[in-house]
C-alpha cells in the first residue's frame, strides 16, 4: 500500500507516468464519465496497479477544483461493479498538496489471478459508438500515457506473468497456514471476543477512576472488528494517521462530521500507547483513546483501541441517554442513530481493512446492554409509531464478511448486525438493507 509521502508526492510534485493518470475533473453522476473512469481502472489494474489523481490540467497546473467528495469508495465500487470484471477494490482518498488543495485520489490495486475486462460498453454518441470503454475489451496503460486495449503479445507478457505469480503466491500461502497451523477463519472470533472484552474491563475501570461509574448503570454500545490478513503490520507511527484516513472515509458517508475513532489531541484525552494484561500476557501494544470526564457537557463516555495488526474495538454510553435526546435515561434507542453509528463503524472498517495488502475478510462483534425497557424513537422521526420496548437487557451479534461483500453491499452487512437490536425492539421488517441504503442516501443528501 502507498504511504502518505508517496501519495504527497504525486500531488507536490505531479509528472504523469504509465502508473498515473491525471485528470482535471470528474463528474460520477454522468453515465459516460463512469465508463472512461472504468476504462481507466481497468488499465491501471491490468498495468500492475496505479493512481488516478484529480485536480490537474493536462498540463499538471492545478485545475480550478481539486477535490471531489462524490468520488468514494461506494461511487468507485458501483462503476467496478457495473462495467468491470472480476470486481476489485480501490482505495479513495484526499492528499493535501503543500499550496493546501485537496486532491482526491484513487489507488488502483494490480490485477489477481485473472486481468481485468469490461462486461459492458459505455453509453452510445450520437453515431451509435459507446464512450468511454467498450464492451469485452482488456485494457492497459501505454505511452502517452493513454489507457488503451490490449492489441499485442507483447502487452500480455507482463500481464500473464503476473497472473501465474498472483496465483502461487495464493497456493503457497494456503499450504503454509495449512503446515504451520495459522489462523484459520474460525480462529479470529475468540481472539476478537478476547480483545472485545477486555476493552469492557478497561472502559468500566476507567468510568470508576473518574468518578463516572453511574453511567454504567444505564449500559453502553460496544462495536469491535478484526481483519483477516496475513501477518501484516501497521508501524505505531503509522496507525493515528490510518485513524485520521479511516474516519475521513467513514465521515464522508455517514456526514457525523466527525469518524467513529473520535480523536482529540489534548490530555487527558490524548491517543497513546497502551498494554493490557489481559490481551497475549500485556505483550501487544496498542493506542488507546479515552474520551471520558466528569460533568461532561456534551454527555458522553467513549473509550476505543485499535492495534497495528488490525483490532479495534470502540465503547460509549448510550447517546439517548445525553440531554441531546431530551428523554429520560433507559427509556428510547434511535434507529436513525444506530444507522450512522453502526454504519460509520463497518465504513472504518472497510477502510482500514483497504490498508493491508493481505486482507480478505473483516469478523465483527457488537453488543448493546442497558436495552431492556428501551423502545424506538427519534426527535426527528416517527418511530414511536413502530415497535416495542425491549424485554431483554442485552443483545449479541457476530458476523464475518469477505472484503468483497463489505466493499460492494455494506449496508447489508449494517442491517445484519443490527438485526438483534431490531429484533428485540419489534423493528426488524423495517430496518432490512433497503432501509439503511435509504439511510445512507439521506445522509448524502442532508436530509439526516
Amino acid at each position: 500500500m502507498p504511504t502518505a509521502d508517496d501519495l504527497t508526492d504525486l500531488v507536490d510534485n505531479p509528472t504523469e507516468t504509465l502508473a498515473v493518470e491525471y485528470k482535471s475533473s470528474i463528474d460520477i453522476s454522468e453515465t459516460a464519465s463512469k465508463a472512461s473512469l472504468a476504462r481507466h481502472l481497468a488499465a491501471l489494474a491490468n498495468h500492475g496497479g496505479g493512481h488516478l489523481v484529480y485536480g490537474f490540467n493536462d498540463d499538471l497546473s492545478v485545475a480550478a477544483a481539486t477535490e471531489y467528495p462524490a468520488v468514494n469508495h461506494d461511487s468507485v465500487a458501483g462503476v467496478i461493479s457495473a462495467y468491470l470484471e472480476p470486481p476489485f477494490q480501490c482505495d479513495v482518498r484526499v492528499v493535501t498538496s503543500r499550496s493546501g488543495a485537496r486532491h482526491t485520489v484513487i489507488v488502483v490495486p494490480s490485477h489477481g489471478p485473472s486481468p481485468v475486462c469490461s462486461k459492458r460498453g459505455g453509453p452510445q454518441d450520437a453515431n451509435g459508438r459507446p464512450q468511454g470503454i467498450l464492451v469485452s475489451t482488456y485494457y492497459t496503460r501505454k505511452p502517452g500515457p493513454k489507457s488503451e486495449p490490449i492489441t499485442t503479445p507483447a502487452d500480455w507478457q507482463p500481464i500473464i506473468r503476473r497472473c501465474a505469480l498472483s496465483e502461487r503466491a495464493a497456493i503457497l500461502g494456503a499450504i503454509d497456514i495449512a503446515l504451520k497451523g495459522g489462523d484459520s477463519e474460525g480462529d479470529f472470533e475468540p481472539r476478537l471476543r478476547q480483545w472485545h472484552e477486555a476493552l469492557a474491563r478497561g472502559y468500566r475501570d476507567r468510568l470508576t477512576t473518574v468518578g463516572t461509574q453511574g453511567i454504567l448503570s444505564h449500559g453502553y454500545i460496544q462495536f469491535s472488528f478484526a481483519i483477516h490478513q496475513n501477518g501484516e503490520n501497521i508501524e505505531y507511527n503509522e496507525l493515528l494517521r490510518v485513524v485520521e484516513r479511516c474516519n475521513a472515509e467513514s465521515d464522508a458517508i455517514t456526514r457525523m462530521h466527525w469518524g467513529p475513532l473520535v480523536m482529540i489531541h489534548r490530555d487527558p484525552f490524548t491517543p497513546r500507547s497502551r498494554t493490557d494484561a489481559d490481551i497475549n500476557n500485556g505483550e501487544l501494544d496498542f493506542v488507546e483513546a479515552a474520551l471520558i470526564e466528569p460533568d461532561s457537557a456534551i454527555g458522553t463516555s467513549d473509550m476505543w483501541r485499535i492495534s497495528g495488526d488490525g483490532l479495534v474495538s470502540l465503547i460509549k454510553n448510550w447517546w439517548e441517554d445525553t440531554p441531546h435526546f431530551r428523554e429520560p435515561p433507559q427509556t428510547c434507542f434511535s434507529p436513525n442513530w444506530l444507522a450512522r453509528e453502526l454504519g460509520g463503524f463497518v465504513l472504518f472498517a472497510r477502510a482500514l481493512a483497504s490498508t493491508f495488502a493481505t486482507a480478505t475478510a473483516v469478523t465483527f462483534r457488537c453488543e448493546w446492554t442497558g436495552l431492556k425497557g428501551r423502545r424506538p424513537f427519534d426527535p426527528q422521526a416517527r418511530w414511536f409509531l413502530s415497535g416495542h420496548p425491549s424485554e431483554d437487557e442485552r443483545r449479541v451479534s457476530t458476523a464475518t464478511v469477505s472484503l468483497a461483500e463489505l466493499n460492494n453491499s455494506w449496508e447489508a452487512h449494517v442491517a445484519t448486525l443490527a438485526g438483534p437490536v431490531a429484533r428485540a425492539t419489534g423493528i426488524s421488517h423495517v430496518l432490512n438493507a433497503f432501509w439503511f441504503t435509504g439511510q445512507a442516501q439521506a445522509w448524502a443528501n442532508g436530509r439526516l
